[in-house]
């Protein structure tokens, strides 16, 4: 089991049941209840390679928005708050095609949108970004 995960289980959950873990300066929640060995494996991946995607993930956030209310990827990046990661690792056959990694940001400091990041399973290419989606 990984380190991540391990340290996550550590926390006690919340009244919703999500736990929150802190890593490498970056707040992740998540269900644990009911996790198979794949979500296991990418809720490792996500927060292990979250600091390498953010500035991808900024980017693609920020392109959503008009120019002229000049939100820019360093603001999306500075203010986005936890990731709640959402994981489909053994889904059944009926939500196969569904994205097996989605991010969701509720607490963003720029905007009140709610904002969805859906990714491939090896948590390197975004497929999708929706604002209150």
């Amino acid at each position: 089991m990984s380190t991540a995960w391990q340290q996550l289980l550590q926390q006690a959950p919340d009244a919703d049941g999500y736990r929150s873990l802190l890593w490498n300066g970056h707040v992740f929640k998540t269900f644990t209840d009911e996790a198979c060995s794949r979500d296991i494996e990418m809720f490792t991946l996500v927060v292990t390679r979250y600091s390498d995607m953010l500035p991808q993930i900024s980017e693609q956030i920020a392109a959503w928005y008009p120019p002229e209310w000049g939100i820019t990827a360093a603001q999306v990046q500075a203010g986005l708050g936890p990731a709640w990661v959402y994981l489909l690792g053994n889904p059944p056959e009926a939500l196969r095609d569904l994205d097996p990694i989605k991010l969701t940001y509720l607490e963003a400091d720029f905007d009140d949108h709610i904002i969805d990041v859906s990714f491939d399973s090896g948590f390197q290419e975004i497929r999708e970004v929706l604002l209150d989606g």
